[in-house]
């Protein structure tokens, strides 16, 4: 009884302490935004790919074990999905700090350092609304998107898809663009083999504020793969 007891007061510890840890968990994309790195889905690999030169992390949610080029550290806890981005614990957000800072000062150390130009930091230009345009691109399974913001600044782009109004839209692909100095944008989007035919992609273009956003929708009309499709794969027409 007394073991039993003890037990039971381990776990319900344990389940308040993680509770209360989590409670405390940052947003991903703003943390890989503060450290440089480009946020990007892996919707074939269930999880958040954060890239900048010369280092690759992906990070999965309900897993310890994420990727740094081809290391495998191990968080604290497990990330976890709040049904917008990954949620992690401040100790990992150290440890991607860290990491962007030892890249950086890889990149500072690097033999022609000396020699090459310093970066331009450009400010941003007279604010301008966001817009996007979508279409497909013949032959790949991906979206040629371009649209115009503000000047000198970054948006982030979303690709969601309603494969039909009995199922949740799910999550495909996130990315960071840049806006040049004339305002325009442009960037292919991958939406990978696993978006069945007749689903509704929406194209979401966003300030980092979200102040300002724009959307653009396109229908799949082919197989991704280029193989039409039994009438038993595919989903009923609206």
């Amino acid at each position: 009884m007394i073991n039993r007891l003890l037990v039971f007061t381990l776990v319900a510890t344990c389940a308040l302490t993680t509770s209360v840890n989590a409670s405390d968990d940052r947003a991903l994309a703003g943390i890989a935004a503060a450290d440089g790195f480009t946020y990007a889905w892996l919707p074939t690999e269930a999880g958040v790919e954060l890239t900048r030169p010369g280092v690759r992390v992906v990070l999965r949610p309900g897993r310890l074990f994420y990727e740094v080029n081809n290391a495998t550290p191990i968080a604290d806890r497990a990330p976890t999905f709040n049904g917008e981005d990954l949620m992690i614990s401040p100790s990992l957000a150290a440890h991607l700090a860290q990491i962007a800072q030892h890249a950086s000062s890889d990149a500072a150390s690097a033999p022609n350092a000396t020699t090459a130009p310093a970066a331009v930091v450009r400010a941003p230009g007279a604010s301008r609304p966001i817009t996007i345009a979508a279409k497909l691109v013949p032959g790949r399974t991906a979206l040629a998107l371009s649209g115009n913001g503000t000047p000198n600044t970054t948006i982030t782009i979303a690709l969601t898809g309603e494969i039909s109004k009995e199922l949740p839209i799910v999550k495909i692909r996130r990315a960071t663009v840049a806006v040049d100095a004339n305002g325009t944008y442009s960037i292919e989007m991958g939406y990978g083999p696993d978006v069945h035919q007749h689903t509704t992609v929406t194209a979401t273009a966003a300030s980092v504020t979200g102040t300002d956003r724009a959307v653009a929708h396109i229908v799949l009309e082919e197989s991704p793969t280029g193989v039409a499709s039994s009438s038993l794969d595919e989903w009923p027409k609206k």
